[in-house]
Formats: C-alpha cells, structure tokens, sequence
C-alpha cells in the first residue's frame, strides 16, 4: 500500500530536471540561432553584444579622449604662455635696440647739418655742446663745455644751424656762459633783409602764450616792414657779424611818434640746442681748431 502513495519529492525532482532539460535547448537554440551571419557579415550573437555594449564604449572612449584632450590643452597653455614671455623679452630687447639707433641716426643727422653749415659761416667756428640752462623768466643764459683753452673768448657769438642764439659773458679754461638773444637785457643791431630797415632787438616774452620773442625797436614810423620778412644783424653795434640770421617779423604795431615797435619770432631755439656753433678770435684761426 505504501508503494502506491505518490511521493511528491521525486515528482518536484523530475519537473526541474525537465525545466533544465526545456532551458538548454533554448540556450543551445539561441546560440545556434547567433551563429546565423546576417547581410553585413556579422553574427547576430555579435551584434546583440555590440549593441548593449557600444553605448557603454563609447561613453568611456569620449570621457579617456576629453581628458586626454585637456592635458594636452593645458601643456599647450603652458608653452603658449612661455613662448609669450619669449617674445615679450625679445619685443623689448628690439624696442631698446631702435631707440638707441634712432638715437643714432638723429645725432648723426644733427651733426651733418653741422658740418655743412659750418664751411658757409663768415667766421672761423668751433663746435660746443649745451651743458646747462638757465630758464628763469628774465635771464636767459646756457652753459657750454668749451672755454678759453679751445679758443673761446668774452663776445664770441654763438649760433645754432638756424640762427643766432647769443653772445658769450663768461669763460673760464673749460666752459663759457652765453647769454641768449631772447635775454631782456641782451641787445643786437638789426635790419630787414628785404627792405634793409634797421633797429635795435633785444629779449621780450609775450603776453599772449609767454613764449620767447625779440622786440625790434627804434623802426621808423615810416619804414616798410611786413610779417614774414626776415631779420639779419646788420653788424653796426661791433657785437655780432653782419648777415647773420636772427628771425622773421611776427607783427608790426601801430606807430607812435617816429618810431614803432615791431615783433620778432626768433629763428635759434634756446630750449632745443644741444649744440652749438661759437666764434674764435681772429688771432685764434690758425691754432684753435675743435676738440
């Protein structure tokens, strides 16, 4: 009797061994079922793989290449950065060298005027440069590093390549003070080139801008002076020679009595001179030559 009572143990067994059977052959159906090679050749095991994966792929191949990318970014920052201050130094270095050439060229340009300014002047000349200025409102001096040891006398008159700047008042052995044509205390007998009109100029600063001016007084009232004319010293006070240019008229003022004054613009620039020309003595010209 007993051997005819079902045992549910051994028919659980039987239906898992079946479960098992039933689950291999789909495993085995599907993998034979994937071995199938589709149109482009690849298997369809392959490509259910591939498309599972390839998103996963992808995401980690373009966070490896962002980064890879923003190293080298940054060591390409870094040689940018070492090739800017490479060029800064060298931009600086050039800028230095054109200012010392240009530097230079302008002495050199100076100079040439100099030099062929100087076969044309009346008078024997040495070549002096400007050590100092004196730029008090009334008296207008500059010193010069020539002195009685390279020819340089009380009187000698002193001129840049566009006119007359002055007369010298003191020397020593090395130096010599001049004073400017602009000085209100200076003075020099003049005349108009054109209509040969003669007066007295001396140092006047004017009213309008303060910049230095010569007043050219004792003109007659009825003498014919225009702007523009050019003034010359017409040699006749014995301080400077004659022909030697000293500005052009500015304006003519009304006259007043026999006389009116007339305003000259100087033709020598005292603020600019950083050379100048000063005369020998007579006696000197054989012996006193520049140094």
């Amino acid at each position: 009797m007993d051997s005819l009572v079902p045992r549910p143990h051994s028919e659980g067994a039987s239906l898992r061994r079946s479960w098992m059977w039933l689950f291999a052959c789909l495993i085995l159906h599907l993998v034979a079922i994937s071995r199938q090679v589709d149109v482009d050749g690849i298997s369809l095991f392959e490509s259910t793989v591939l498309s599972f994966f390839s998103p996963v792929q992808n995401t980690i191949s373009w966070a490896v290449d962002g980064g890879a990318g923003a190293w080298s970014a940054f060591a390409d920052l870094g040689e940018v950065g070492d090739e800017n201050e490479r060029l800064k130094s060298r931009l600086r270095i050039a800028e230095m060298q054109l200012l010392s050439q240009r530097a230079a060229v302008e002495e050199n340009a100076r100079l040439r005027v100099f030099l062929d300014l100087k076969p044309r002047l009346p008078m024997p000349t040495l070549l002096a440069d400007v050590v100092a200025r004196n730029a008090s409102p009334w008296f207008k001096t500059i010193s010069i590093d020539k002195g009685s040891a390279n020819g340089v006398f009380h009187g000698a008159t002193v001129l840049s390549p566009s006119g007359v700047l002055g007369r010298v008042i003191t020397v020593s052995q090395n130096s010599a003070s001049v004073q400017l044509l602009v000085d209100r205390d200076s003075g020099a007998a003049v005349l108009t080139e054109k209509g040969r009109v003669d007066g007295i100029v001396s140092g006047f600063q004017d009213d309008a801008d303060g910049s230095p001016l010569l007043l050219m007084k004792y003109v007659p009232s009825l003498a014919a002076v225009t702007p523009g004319e050019v003034v010359v010293t017409s040699g006749l006070d014995q301080l400077f020679e004659k022909g030697l240019v000293v500005g052009t008229v500015l304006r003519v003022a009304e006259p007043v009595g026999l006389f009116k004054d007339v305003w000259v613009r100087p033709s020598a620039s005292p603020a600019f001179a950083e050379q100048v020309f000063v005369s020998l003595a007579a006696r000197n010209n054989e012996e006193a030559l520049p140094r």
